[in-house]
């Protein structure tokens, strides 16, 4: 349905060029949400503010998706990317800092790369460097308190290797790999993986105990099925013979 002409609430400026886009039938123009207030549903050009606060015109909320003018909400910058988000997202649980001493906000876009992946708690990007969240080389996110759970892939930082320049914080996995495939793993190193290379040799262990055991059977089968073949022979009055 084609739309009248959409003016500024304020200025009452014709955003006929600015508002709209071409459909490409006949050279119709139609009018665009970018500057209609989701709340109030008041349109705004870029250089008009509803009041006196600190953006002008439309502002879009990563988190929500939705368009605000100055006046129904205030916006705040996702102090990661720069980007803005309505006040009624920015507060909410998800989008703060886990940390306790740290009250920085963020957006939805920046969340999941600094979000646990086992608890769903999420931290800013300058808190999730320093309490070493995410794995250097395949980007696993997991917390400290997770971290220590059995069965975890946790992810941990080593303190020779910081010393020594090298990765920062590995999840278990790829450390044990770095200690598998390098010959100047650390001791350090070695201890945070020691469980996870018990486990493997368990695993290898028990995997090998149960190849001997397959093996073994394949074998008795065969020995039954020359002894089946022994007294074919034998009952046929033929041994030996072949055709």
């Amino acid at each position: 349905e084609k739309r009248d002409a959409t003016f500024c609430k304020k200025c009452n400026h014709n955003m006929h060029n600015g508002g709209c886009m071409e459909t490409g039938r006949g050279g119709d123009w139609f009018a665009l949400q970018e500057d209609t207030c989701s709340v109030c549903a008041n349109n705004y050009c870029p250089t008009c503010k509803a009041d006196d606060n600190h953006f002008g015109g439309v502002c879009l909320c990563l988190a929500c998706q939705r368009r605000y003018c100055s006046k129904c909400s205030t916006m705040v910058e996702c102090e990661d990317c720069d980007n803005m988000c309505c006040v009624g997202c920015t507060y909410q649980s998800q989008n703060q800092c886990a940390s306790p001493e740290c009250m920085r906000a963020f957006c939805n876009e920046c969340r999941p790369y600094n979000t646990c992946q086992h608890c769903g708690k999420s931290w800013c990007n300058d808190c999730s460097i320093r309490l070493h969240l995410r794995c250097d080389m395949c980007n696993e996110r997991c917390c400290a308190e997770c971290s220590e759970k059995e069965g975890t892939n946790g992810v941990h930082a080593c303190d020779e290797c910081i010393r020594n320049d090298t990765f920062d914080s590995l999840c278990d996995k790829c450390r044990l790999r770095k200690c598998k495939c390098c010959n100047e793993c650390c001791k350090s190193c070695v201890k945070i993986v020691s469980d996870l290379i018990l486990k493997e040799n368990k695993q290898l262990h028990d995997e090998t105990k149960s190849l001997k055991e397959e093996i073994k059977g394949l074998k008795d089968e065969n020995n039954t099925m020359m002894d089946n073949i022994t007294m074919a022979r034998i009952f046929l009055n033929k041994p030996g013979e072949t055709k």
